[in-house]
């Protein structure tokens, strides 16, 4: 199908036909594709290189997590350093958390940190929700310059900040201060 048929016979709704042009939707169009080959060539890459059975020979690579040392029951995660070949290396989530978070083994999770504001916020956090989303997100409240993001995320972040505000009892700025203290979400 010819791309402007297509832009033509899915045009958005209402005034979002004005915001949207057409270069854009090309744009966002070519970048699914994109996401979408991609992930299709990641996986079939694993596939020529450990055969159709690549997650449970990954997963049955060991019997301890590599990072913490722990036996692994249960669920496993399977955390890609590099797309560069080498096969995915199996994890338990509290070694898969201290690889994503980049944080040393031994060193407290946030989970268990002594810090109270730290506890609470960890307990409010969704996954796709960061230290530095919550520095964006109190930066926007205070109207100073939020650094960067999407209206969406911008939103999200805002979102988190003010959740973040209520458990704690701290204002925006004393958030701010207390991660400049801890060296969070710079």
């Amino acid at each position: 199908m010819d791309v402007r048929q297509f832009l033509d016979e899915n045009r958005p709704p209402g005034k979002m036909n004005t915001l949207l042009p057409d270069d854009f939707r090309v744009f966002c169009l070519l970048l699914n594709g994109l996401k979408q080959w991609l992930s299709a060539e990641q996986a079939a890459t694993d596939r020529y290189l450990l055969g159709g059975t690549a997650r449970a020979q990954c997963r049955g690579m060991t019997s301890s997590c590599l990072v913490t040392g722990e036996p692994l029951i249960g669920e496993i995660e399977l955390h890609h350093p590099v797309r560069d070949g080498r096969p995915p290396v199996p994890l338990s989530k509290e070694g898969h958390r201290i690889i994503e978070q980049q944080r040393p083994p031994g060193e407290p999770s946030e989970q268990t940190a002594a810090d109270e504001i730290a506890r609470m916020i960890s307990e409010i956090k969704k996954p796709n929700e960061s230290w530095r989303m919550l520095r964006r997100g109190c930066r926007q409240l205070l109207r100073l310059s939020p650094g960067g993001g999407t209206p969406a995320s911008n939103a999200g972040a805002k979102s988190f900040a003010r959740r973040a505000i209520g458990i704690t009892n701290q204002s925006p700025q004393g958030l701010l201060d207390w991660m400049d203290a801890k060296q969070l979400g710079l």
